[in-house]
């Protein structure tokens, strides 16, 4: 083996050692950072959920998911408007230069590459507000969905229990505010039910 072999296989190892020894840890604990940072992340989603699943009937609810879905088609408007009014812009600058003055490279990729940041832009925009529309939309019909269950069983047990334990559900679903206590509910309900001997539709999500 001649020395240019040596040494390139010798810089290959000691690059590989110092990959192991140093940037493999860091990576592994900023995959494992991501990964808590996005179960937090969707924990603290689920919990608002059911923080505003317990405050349902609200009023602005079929106005919110109304917005979502009749405000989306206005956004794409928007962009194409964006976008016509760049084009045409852009076809009278070609235009104008043509008849002036023959319009130079650098003048072309600079509409090109103005043309790409505005499309970016657009773009990203509205991927954004679907995503945001969705989510929401999304999150309101669960809500009335968990609301909507749990109305059903305490109407099915109600006539099986006393009046103070019914006021201690509804107690409990107006203050819950996480998984944990929805579960906790329903946990109560299925016992009550199964000592009265009734029986009670499944809980949403369950």
């Amino acid at each position: 083996m001649d020395r240019d072999a040596r040494k390139a296989l010798i810089w290959s190892l000691a690059g590989s050692v110092i990959f192991f020894v140093f940037f493999q840890p860091i990576l592994g604990y900023l995959g494992t950072a991501a990964l808590r940072v996005t179960s937090h992340f969707a924990n603290v989603v689920t919990d608002w959920i059911y923080f505003r699943a317990s405050d349902w009937p609200r009023h602005d609810a079929a106005f919110h998911i109304l917005s979502y879905v009749m405000l989306a088609p206005v956004v794409m408007i928007v962009y194409f408007v964006m976008k016509w009014g760049e084009l045409e812009t852009t076809f009278r600058n070609i235009a104008t230069n043509a008849v002036a003055a023959p319009m130079s490279e650098d003048a072309l990729n600079s509409l090109k590459r103005r043309s790409r940041v505005l499309s970016v832009v657009a773009i990203t925009i509205n991927v954004a507000w679907l995503v945001i529309a969705a989510v929401s939309a999304a999150s309101e019909l669960v809500e009335s969905k968990l609301n909507i269950s749990f109305q059903k069983r305490v109407a099915i047990l109600a006539p099986h229990i006393e009046g103070l334990e019914e006021k201690r559900l509804r107690a409990q679903w107006a203050s819950m505010t996480k998984r944990q206590d929805y579960d906790a509910i329903n946990a109560v309900m299925e016992k009550a039910a199964a000592s009265k001997g009734v029986s009670l539709p499944k809980p949403f999500g369950s």
